[in-house]
């Protein structure tokens, strides 16, 4: 028996001399070497957006592993969250350095701002320099901070969210750590515990009161998931509750099994308790983290994050609308109020079921026309009818030249350069334009996934893609959508794979879209340029870059104007763009209007034009 207690008294202080002996390595080759470990923004002044893209910042962790800290376009800047860094470098090319007039890095809550000389830099190559963070700018020195921000780490929440199931398994299933725990709680022993007596009793004594509850409150989950169920199944709109119905339901569904095994294997009242138990704890932990993620707006599509509901972009909603067969427009002569969180629009259409006024057919003599085709930018979401850019470049045309000008706003939302392509042929060449202004835009390349290419286009209309099976949970849940998108890496239902070979088909087929159009041009006469809107999107790039590289399509970069010749500065795009609906303002179009009106002089396509 000695022998044995000293044996035990061996190990328990060996271990603990280990335990000790790793945590003074772990301190000194490890944590010492941390300098942040709070969510880090890195973001410079006196460069516009282009040029702020073309800086990449990277990290390095006390492993000395380099990780990317990606840019956030919504905020304009660096971020990188909860992780342990040992040093952060800004590589930043050769031609940009001398136009930043300062760096500004929020460290948690404390703020750094200085200029690049302040960093220590290396020659990479002949272009660009690292510039490494001053050995200031760090976190706080705080043990016990450091050690906080570990439970923010995606991987740290995840095990002890498994923990904390295996806790609640072992209180529900073990006797005895039930009443250890209990115990604890409640100061008392359970036995003795006057406190649970008391609670069971009153419940007992309001038996009735509370079947009653139960009856109506099961009356009224009927009413609610019968509507519901017919607003998801037909529209696939979710909202928070149409998921509590549908987790209600598929808890339901499991306890009647539950409840069919039990009858049939003859299991306890004790164990069926704890299984019914268990099963209202998995329901209870189940809405409260799918809401707390819906809450936080993790992984929101687009028109939840503006206010609206989740919708499939592999269905066509207006399905009674059949006045224009293979076109996308809305009912001629229709209004409507386009309602978002930051601006309210009235969309008034005309006869060809556009955002623009009735026009004749016949020109009048030297009427000069222009037709702009493009998706919710070109008919200016966010702005008012008469502030679009097209109409916004009718103004400037009429004010800066003697001719007459008329320009179409032929823009849809949710177009893409295919349906404007079939609304061309189709309606607008009857109006005998002289120049056809093509705008695409980034969210086309996020259409094409839904919708294909010309494909789509049937006998009687068009017909989208089939949509994945997966959808209708991934419509449903978040804890899904977490799980799809931040575990597997799948965008909009694609993996990784998947997302590449969808990237270059997509590039391809538009491009073949875009020849369609200058093939179309030289038959039908009339001059064509393509428009690349700058959206904050970077879809298009590869293709710009193709195209430009080309040389034989005239294209139009918005984003490169936006760049080289407003010097549009990141602090400024606020003023162009709706912060949450991206969509630009009236301001905003009148620049896309400045741009295209300059672009049209500098390439001398109209000839009587005078410059201001």
């Amino acid at each position: 028996m000695v022998k044995n207690k000293l044996s035990k008294f061996y190990i328990t202080g060996a271990v603990l001399i280990l335990l000790i002996i790793l945590t003074i390595c772990f301190n000194a080759f490890y944590l010492k070497k941390v300098t942040i470990y709070e969510p880090i923004a890195i973001s410079v002044s006196g460069l516009t957006y282009g040029e702020q893209r073309t800086i990449s910042v990277c990290c390095t962790t006390p492993l000395n592993r380099k990780a990317d800290i990606y840019y956030s376009n919504s905020e304009m800047d660096w971020r990188c969250y909860y992780s342990f860094i040992k040093s952060v470098e800004m590589i930043i090319p050769d031609t940009i350095y001398k136009k930043i007039a300062s760096v500004e890095v929020v460290i948690g809550t404390t703020r750094f701002k200085t200029g690049l000389q302040c960093f220590q830099s290396e020659r990479i190559n002949n272009f660009c320099q690292s510039y490494h963070l001053p050995p200031w700018i760090r976190s706080e020195k705080s043990f016990f901070k450091m050690i906080e921000s570990v439970f923010y780490w995606q991987y740290v929440q995840f095990f002890l969210k498994i923990l904390l199931l295996i806790i609640i398994s072992m209180f529900l299933f073990i006797k005895k750590f039930r009443k250890i725990i209990l115990s604890v709680l409640f100061f008392l022993p359970l036995e003795n515990n006057r406190f649970f007596s008391k609670i069971l009793g009153w419940i007992v004594s309001k038996r009735n009161f509370f079947k009653w509850v139960i009856i109506f409150s099961l009356s009224l989950f009927i009413a609610f998931s019968l509507f519901y169920g017919y607003i998801f199944f037909k529209y696939t709109v979710v909202t928070l509750t149409t998921l509590v119905l549908f987790i209600i339901w598929f808890c339901l569904l499991v306890f009647l099994i539950l409840g069919v095994i039990i009858k049939l294997f003859k299991i306890s009242k004790a164990n069926s308790r704890r299984i019914f138990v268990v099963s209202v704890i998995i329901l209870v932990l189940w809405i409260c983290f799918e809401s707390f993620l819906r809450k936080m707006d993790v992984n929101s599509s687009y028109n939840e994050r503006i206010g609206l509901f989740y919708s499939s972009g592999f269905i066509v909603h207006d399905e009674d609308v059949k006045e224009d067969k293979g076109l996308w427009v809305h009912p001629k002569y229709s209004e409507r109020i386009y309602k978002r969180k930051e601006f309210s629009d009235d969309i008034k259409c005309n006869a060809d079921g556009l955002r623009d006024v009735d026009h004749p057919l016949k020109k009048d003599t030297g009427e000069y026309r222009i037709i702009c085709l493009g998706n919710s930018f070109t008919e200016g979401i966010g702005t008012m009818q008469d502030s679009s850019w097209p109409k916004q470049l009718e103004k400037r045309l009429n004010k800066n030249t003697k001719r007459k000008f008329t320009v179409f706003n032929a823009g849809m939302s949710g177009s893409d350069p295919f349906f404007e392509y079939m609304l061309l042929e189709k309606k607008m060449l009857n109006y005998n334009p002289n120049l056809v202004l093509v705008a695409l835009g980034s969210s086309d390349f996020g259409f094409y996934r839904f919708r294909g290419g010309f494909e789509r286009f049937t006998s009687d209309g068009y017909r989208f893609r089939k949509a994945p099976s997966r959808e209708s949970l991934y419509a449903l849940s978040y804890i899904y959508r977490l799980i799809l998108n931040n575990i597997f890496m799948y965008d909009n239902l694609l993996s990784p794979a998947e997302q590449n070979d969808e990237r270059i088909k997509s590039t391809s087929d538009i491009e073949e879209c875009i020849n369609r159009f200058v093939k179309l041009s030289h038959e039908k006469h009339f001059d064509l340029r393509i428009i690349f809107i700058d959206d904050g999107g970077d879809k298009y790039f590869p293709l710009i870059y193709k195209l430009t590289k080309q040389n034989k399509i005239p294209i139009f970069n918005m984003f490169k104007y936006n760049n080289d010749i407003e010097k549009l500065y990141l602090s400024d795009r606020s003023k162009y763009y709706w912060p949450q609906d991206g969509h630009c303002n009236s301001k905003g179009y009148g620049l896309i209007a400045k741009g295209v009106e300059w672009y049209l002089i500098k390439t001398g396509i109209i000839d009587s034009l005078k410059i201001e």
